[in-house]
């Protein structure tokens, strides 16, 4: 007697999902390698995008993440500009580009957003090319920054869940910011049912990390709607545990933006844009404490 599984989100907590145990990572790479370079992309780095299949199958994640890209994995590029970064799981991420804002740049640190974090109209970001649905049981998201933000008067926001367009969206999801004058890391969560037009009836959760002046800092926040508190790895340690009231994101569908977020506010626009270079962006919506410890050692 066998026992087939037939569902990406049976079992994570497990043995993982089906994907993890049905596929290689040598298979999954090739297939990645053929779509990407189908669409004339190029994957960077083949090494540094094998070892990240083998540590999604060997954790049981893989067809877990709502996205995972990277500076290693597959970029389609314009001269040293990156028009869409490949996702090895999840959804692909598409350039944006808003007034008379410029491309991110592939440099030796990661993918550079050539933005001024105080302009409001000008600038470029990723984001999906379809919405995509949230639950917010274990949602884990990640940066790999390659230095300190210095602290400014000026917010920074360097991704998000928003409607962009399509309607109001005063108040975003979830975002990832640093602060005005501020000299830590944050994740930014609703509380309650998504609401995303009333900055009055809306509250916010915060998970905080402190910056260091370490090069190539591995930060990876994770929040969950049961559970009331939320948790704040960096380079591999868990380094702070807040309390987080809790919330029910079931049915919510939004686009992921990176680099920035566009939304709208009063009938209008409303961007924000990161001056970040990362090397690795990644968000899974389904995975236990144990995982988000793995992923914040991951280091390639």
């Amino acid at each position: 007697m066998s026992l087939v599984f037939k569902s990406d989100k049976t079992s994570i907590y497990n043995f993982g999902t089906w994907k993890s145990i049905s596929v290689t990572a040598e298979d999954a790479f090739n297939i990645y390698k053929q779509r990407v370079l189908a669409d004339g992309g190029v994957i960077q780095d083949e090494a540094a995008t094998l070892i990240a299949f083998k540590f999604l199958i060997d954790n049981g994640l893989y067809g877990a993440a709502r996205t995972w890209v990277s500076s290693k994995f597959g970029l389609k590029l314009e001269g040293n500009a990156v028009v869409k970064a490949y996702a090895i799981d999840g959804e692909d991420l598409i350039a944006q580009l808003y007034g008379t804002g410029v491309y991110p740049t592939l440099t030796a640190n990661g993918i550079k957003f050539n933005n001024l974090r105080n302009d409001v109209v000008n600038g470029g970001i990723f984001t999906t090319e379809k919405k995509i649905g949230f639950k917010g049981k274990g949602t884990v998201v990640g940066l790999q920054i390659y230095s300190q933000i210095p602290s400014t008067p000026t917010q920074m926001i360097h991704a998000g869940i928003t409607l962009h367009n399509e309607q109001n969206n005063v108040s975003p999801l979830f975002f990832v910011l640093t602060a005005s004058n501020g000299t830590f890391l944050t994740l930014r969560r609703q509380t309650g049912t998504a609401n995303q037009n009333s900055t009055v009836s809306t509250t916010y959760v915060n998970i905080d990390m402190n910056m260091t002046t370490d090069l190539n800092n591995r930060f990876v926040f994770r929040t969950s709607e049961i559970l009331t508190t939320g948790e704040g790895y960096r380079n591999g340690q868990l380094v702070t545990n807040p309390l987080m009231n809790p919330a029910n994101f079931d049915s919510f569908y939004a686009y992921l933006d990176f680099g920035g977020v566009n939304y709208h506010s009063a009938g209008a626009p409303k961007r924000a844009f990161s001056e970040i270079t990362a090397k690795h962006f990644f968000l899974f919506d389904d995975m236990n404490n144990e995982r988000a410890l793995a992923l914040s050692h991951m280091n390639i």
